[in-house]
C-alpha cells in the first residue's frame, strides 16, 4: 500500500547541463522518473526534477542576469544537483564563472548540498570545415578540460561512456543521497523493480550487501617494484595500517607475489580478486602500460561487474613517467591520465618515514575515502 500524500517526502533535484548535453539531461530526467515510480512511491519519497528552461521563473534581477535569476528562484532552492558535461562547458556568467552549470555547482557546494558531476569519456568532435571552425572546436574542448580541472579539487567527478552508464551512475547516486537525507526511508529497491537499462526492460536490480572491510587491489609491474625500491611492497604493508588508524575501517589490500604470472590459474585468481575489490590501485609507469599482464588486471577490474561505476574506482599512483603518460595515446593511458591520480614521483625514492611519503599516503587515503563513499563500492 502506498503512503498517504501527506506522508510523502519530496526532494528537489536540479539537473544542470550545457546546451550540447540535452540527451544526457533527458537520460537523467528519465532515470529520476523511473526511480519515483519503481522505488520512491513504495517508500513515500518523491524526487521533483528541475531544469532550465522549463522551471525558470519570469523575474527580474539587477543587470538582467538570467542565470542569477534562475539560481535565486530555482537552483538555490534544490536539495540535490546532478550536473553533466559533454563537449562544451557552456557560456561564462556575470558572476565570473566559466559557465552557468559551473555556477550552479559552485553554489550547491558552498551550501553543502549533494553534488554529482559527470563527464563523457567519448572523444570530442572537431569541425574541420575551416580554420575558424576548428579553433572554435578546440576552444570548447579546452573549456571543458578547464572546468573539469577546477572541479576535481572540489568534488569527485565521474565518467560515463554511454547513456545507459550515465543512468546507472545516477541511480546509485540517488540511493546514496536518499540514505543521507532521508535515512528513515532508505533501503534496497523492491525485488520486482524492473531495470530500465536491461535489454528486455525486465531485469531485476540486485540489492548491494554492505561490507565494512575496504578491499583494494594493488596492480604493479614486478620490474618496477625492483627498480623503485620495493614501492608495491611498501604500499601493501603500510597502506592498510594507516587507513584503519585514520578511518577505523579495516582494509584488505591484495598484492600478487606469485612467480607463475600468466598461467591459467593466475588469470582466474586475478579475475576473482579484481572482482572482489572496491578500489583498484595501479602503480603506473610506461612499462606498466605496455605490460599485457598489467592491462589484463586493469580490465579484469573494469569488466566485472558494473563496469559503468568501477571506472570511477581506479586511483592511479604515478611512480614515474608522468609527462610521457599525459602524451600517450593508448586507451589505458588516457583512462589513467583522466583520473584524479596520485603523483608519487617525488616520494618514490624517499624513506617511508619521510615527510614526502607520509604526505602522499595521506593524499591516497583521502582519495580512497572519497571513492569508497560511492554507492556500490
Amino acid at each position: 500500500m502506498s503512503p498517504e500524500p501527506s506522508q510523502v517526502r519530496q526532494l528537489k533535484v536540479l539537473i544542470g547541463y550545457p546546451s550540447d548535453a540535452k540527451a544526457e539531461r533527458d537520460a537523467i530526467a528519465s532515470e529520476l522518473d523511473w526511480w519515483n515510480e519503481q522505488v520512491g512511491a513504495p517508500r513515500g519519497i518523491s524526487l521533483l526534477r528541475l531544469r532550465w528552461p522549463e522551471n525558470a521563473v519570469a523575474t527580474s534581477v539587477p543587470g538582467g542576469d538570467a542565470q542569477a535569476s534562475f539560481d535565486e528562484t530555482v537552483a538555490d532552492q534544490t536539495d540535490i544537483l546532478f550536473a553533466v558535461f559533454k563537449h562544451s562547458a557552456g557560456s561564462p556568467t556575470q558572476e565570473g564563472h566559466p559557465s552557468g552549470t559551473y555556477q550552479e555547482i559552485d553554489h550547491a557546494l558552498k551550501a553543502g548540498r549533494p553534488v554529482h558531476v559527470f563527464f563523457t569519456s567519448e572523444n570530442a568532435p572537431v569541425d574541420q570545415s575551416n580554420a575558424e571552425a576548428m579553433q572554435r572546436s578546440f576552444d570548447r574542448i579546452r573549456s571543458v578540460r578547464e572546468v573539469r580541472r577546477l572541479l576535481e579539487s572540489r568534488v569527485l567527478t565521474l565518467e560515463f561512456r554511454t547513456v545507459d552508464e550515465l543512468r546507472s551512475l545516477v541511480r546509485d547516486a540517488i540511493e546514496f543521497d536518499v540514505a543521507r537525507l532521508l535515512p528513515g526511508r532508505a533501503g534496497p529497491p523492491p525485488a520486482n523493480a524492473a531495470d530500465p537499462a536491461s535489454p528486455s526492460g525486465e531485469g531485476l536490480r540486485p540489492a548491494s550487501q554492505a561490507d565494512p572491510t575496504v578491499r583494494v587491489f594493488i596492480s604493479y609491474h614486478r620490474a618496477d617494484n625492483d627498480a623503485y625500491d620495493g614501492i608495491a611492497t611498501k604500499l601493501h604493508a603500510l597502506l592498510p595500517q594507516r587507513y584503519e588508524a585514520r578511518t577505523g575501517t579495516p582494509m584488505d589490500a591484495y598484492l600478487d607475489t606469485e612467480s607463475n604470472v600468466g598461467g591459467e590459474l593466475w588469470h582466474d585468481r586475478m579475475i576473482r580478486e579484481a572482482a572482489a575489490a572496491a578500489v583498484f590501485l595501479p602503480l603506473v609507469t610506461m612499462r606498466y602500460l605496455k605490460s599485457k599482464h598489467c592491462i589484463q588486471e586493469l580490465h579484469a577490474f573494469l569488466d566485472r561487474p558494473r563496469p559503468s561505476t568501477r571506472v570511477s574506482r581506479v586511483i592511479p599512483v604515478i611512480v614515474d613517467g608522468r609527462q610521457q603518460l599525459e602524451q600517450a595515446s593508448s586507451d589505458e593511458a588516457r583512462l589513467v591520465a583522466a583520473r584524479q591520480y596520485i603523483d608519487f614521483t617525488d616520494a618514490v625514492d624517499a624513506d617511508i618515514s619521510s615527510a614526502r611519503w607520509k604526505d602522499k599516503i595521506r593524499e591516497l587515503i583521502t582519495q580512497i575515502e572519497l571513492v569508497v563513499a560511492l554507492p556500490g563500492a
